[in-house]
């Protein structure tokens, strides 16, 4: 079985040194002010 082995790392380290896909089947999917919105804030209140 592996090792599984946790690190704390902040949110600008994992955003900005991963690379992040959209798959195709959901490129048409367009993200308007109110949607960027709500994700800043839930990625806000989760840390």
């Amino acid at each position: 079985m592996a090792e599984m082995r946790a690190e704390r790392k902040s949110i600008f380290d994992y955003l900005s040194k991963n690379k992040f896909l959209i798959p195709m089947y959901q490129r048409n999917y367009v993200w308007g002010e109110d949607e960027c919105e709500q994700l800043w804030e839930d990625v806000y209140h989760f840390f």
